[in-house]
């Protein structure tokens, strides 16, 4: 199974697109998701804090930890709906295709390594910027199963 010249590059651009389209997919799912749930479920969290730091304050009593996890929240919501608008802006300033196949390999080439460069970076950031998220709300609050639903440890 020895490959020509020709052969390999084929294959190349082939695996190429295909990163390229599965990237782009899943950059599209994780922004809708972020959108749709991640982020309303962090703010309703803090609309809940919110509600208790003003019946601790109204009451005279101490409102520090809620104040705390307010902040801890306010920060995480703050920095994934900032991610969010980057990546958006990522997905629209995709290149288009191109007619001429040289010149579409040539881009993908330049779109792929976009695209990971974009996941080593901002990628990962939303990444643990959600699992931080994941970890402070509570499971009536966050949309999606946590990590120890899916181990079955509860």
């Amino acid at each position: 199974n020895i490959f020509t010249r020709n052969e390999i590059h084929m294959r190349h651009a082939v695996m190429l697109e295909r990163y390229i389209k599965y990237s782009t997919l899943e950059l599209q799912t994780l922004k809708e998701m972020m959108k749709q749930y991640i982020i309303p479920a962090g703010m309703k969290y803090k609309q809940t804090l919110l509600n208790l730091m003003a019946s601790a304050n109204s009451l005279s009593l101490d409102s520090k930890v809620e104040t705390d996890c307010f902040q801890q929240v306010e920060k995480l919501v703050s920095d994934l709906h900032q991610w969010e608008k980057d990546l958006a802006q990522f997905l629209h300033c995709e290149l288009s295709e191109n007619e001429n196949e040289l010149e579409r390999i040539k881009e993908n080439k330049k779109t792929g390594t976009q695209i990971a460069e974009f996941l080593a970076g901002k990628g990962r950031l939303i990444v643990n910027g959600c699992n931080e998220l994941e970890e402070v709300l509570p499971d009536e609050v966050w949309p999606f199963p946590k990590l120890k639903d899916l181990l079955f440890i509860k």
